[in-house]
């Protein structure tokens, strides 16, 4: 049973980031707009490049998971498998095998326990982690030259 579950979380953590890889390179008819001056109480998302959409990680959002070095958050959605879950979704040009090797070391060094893991293709690897009562996904996707790194948490907040 546990096999089943970690799958449908795995082919729905990738169906959401297909979805949104595909909505990041579509046009938009009202362009978003971001002010200077706007103040956030949310954790911004990249300490080196900060998010070029003006998404922000929500509040409540474990400090300890890491940021995937030069990629930029592109938007933070809602799990589609729990209330309590979401999943930040970052998206740029980058290295899969260093922001793999990246992300799963910070995981580790933070404490949490590998629960599963797909092996590691050229274009795309699954893993989930647990570290107390939170449970992270992580998903890196590589196609036509940019990586799409989502991170689903669960419970956040």
């Amino acid at each position: 049973m546990g096999l089943i579950k970690r799958s449908v979380f795995g082919v729905a953590i990738l169906t959401a980031v297909m979805s949104v890889a595909a909505g990041c390179s579509s046009s938009s008819s009202s362009p978003a707009t971001s002010s200077p001056t706007q103040s956030s109480s949310s954790t911004e998302a990249s300490p080196t490049g900060g998010s070029s959409s003006g998404a922000t990680l929500p509040a409540g959002w474990p400090s300890d998971i890491p940021v995937p070095a030069g990629l930029p958050l592109s938007r933070v959605i809602q799990s589609p498998t729990t209330a309590s879950g979401k999943i930040a979704i970052y998206y740029g040009a980058g290295e899969k095998a260093a922001i793999d090797a990246q992300m799963m070391g910070g995981l580790k060094g933070a404490g949490y326990k590998m629960v599963s893991s797909s092996n590691p293709a050229a274009s795309i690897s699954i893993s989930s982690w647990k570290k107390g009562a939170t449970t992270v996904g992580l998903n890196i996707n590589a196609a036509a030259g940019k990586v799409t790194c989502s991170v689903s948490v669960n419970p956040v907040g």
